[in-house]
């Protein structure tokens, strides 16, 4: 019975070790797992909803998980206000946002661009895109001109296509939003300023191009409820089909951090690269797919005329801006001057005066040492 016991013990004593390292075994190759396929977050702008943002960009996320093999891939949408924090504090290896975004950010060295988004409409790839001004199709409002002093509506004061490109345009034509630029009420997504308009809320809205299309499209609008402000050389060409009220600016581009390794990169550059348009991940996001990195030199204009971001402190005086700035110093540095000049004019006077003086004195004492020298010579002869 001693024996029995004893051997029980015995396995006992060899089996709990032995199991603690299977665990363990387990536990590390689990952990291993993990990291061996890192979660990467994919910072996306939110520009209608954050649930619209993940059903349209879940997909690529997943694309990349499959192309790239030992890393995860996940949409994190985010706000206008959110995505600049979101980088600097490194919560997303990439990021997905308008190029209004991508510049500043960019210009400080937290992200460099990978690929350039291009649109799917009509079977045709679009990597350009505007800005659309418009009113309720009853509104007495035709023309640029037309719009100083009503009330506005945008998308956010940092989107590119839902404000900043009409500010340009309106800016341009010489024309102010009630109550000024800081008066502009801004929606949050395009589609709600596409709906305060048409509810009369407010006289005219800014959305990017192709949304009033593509809302009519989806049934949530008719076209004809509407007009866009718009001139002769925005009208739709075959080349780009869409209304629009300002000029073309480069597409979104997909970006990656400053902290993202270069090998990472470039393959997820590559990947997108070879997206097809058939793909899930391409009819999700209603995308022909992405090409090469687009010049964003327009949108350093845009940024450098409209005094944001990186120009901000960036100021061109016009002759009546430094009157009206500087007009007190203006006019003591002038009236010093003209002391000054008076003063220097003076003394001149007085040093040519000085000089004739001398020149006098000196005539008069040639004068008088002539007189007394024929003075002394006839009192000699005498």
């Amino acid at each position: 019975m001693k024996r029995f016991t004893a051997l029980i013990l015995l396995v006992l004593f060899i089996a709990v070790p032995v199991a603690g390292a299977s665990q363990k075994g387990s536990g590390e190759k689990a952990a291993s797992e993990r990291v061996k396929h890192r979660l990467r977050y994919i910072g996306v702008l939110a520009k209608r909803g954050k649930r619209s943002a993940i059903a349209k960009w879940q997909p690529t996320a997943d694309y990349l998980t499959a192309s790239i093999p030992g890393h995860r891939f996940a949409i994190l949408p985010l706000s206008f206000n959110e995505i600049f924090d979101a980088v600097r504090n490194n919560r997303v290896g990439f990021v997905l946002a308008n190029p209004a975004i991508y510049l500043p950010l960019s210009m400080q060295g937290e992200l460099w661009p990978l690929v350039t988004l291009e649109n799917l409409r009509a079977g045709k790839g679009y990597p350009m895109f505007g800005g659309v001004i418009f009113v309720r199709a009853d509104s007495p409002y035709r023309s640029y001109e037309d719009l100083q002093g009503v009330s506005f509506t945008a998308v956010s004061p940092k989107s590119l296509g839902g404000w900043l490109m009409a500010w340009r345009e309106l800016r341009a034509h010489g024309v102010t939003p009630a109550g000024g630029v800081d008066k502009v009420f801004y929606a949050g997504t395009h589609d709600k300023v596409v709906y305060l308009v048409r509810d009369g809320r407010f006289q005219a809205g800014t959305v990017r191009t192709d949304t009033l299309e593509r809302m009519t499209r989806e049934g949530r609008i008719s076209l004809a409820d509407f007009r866009v402000i718009t001139r002769e050389s925005y009208q739709p060409t075959p080349a780009f089909p869409f209304l629009r009220s300002t000029p073309l600016y480069p597409e979104w581009p997909f970006a990656a951090n400053k902290n993202t390794s270069e090998q990472l990169s470039k393959a997820v550059a590559i990947a997108l690269l070879e997206m097809k348009p058939e793909s899930t991940a391409a009819r999700a996001a209603s995308i022909k797919g992405w090409g090469v990195v687009r010049n964003y030199q327009p949108i350093h204009d845009l940024y450098r005329e409209l005094h944001l971001g990186p120009y901000q402190k960036i100021t061109y005086f016009s002759i009546r801006d430094v009157w009206d700035r500087y007009r007190l110093p203006i006019i003591v540095i002038t009236l010093l001057f003209i002391f000054n000049l008076i003063l220097i004019t003076y003394l001149f006077h007085l040093k040519s005066l000085l000089r004739a003086d001398i020149r006098r004195r000196q005539k008069m004492e040639r004068i008088l040492k002539k007189t007394n020298r024929k003075f002394y010579q006839q009192m000699k002869r005498q």
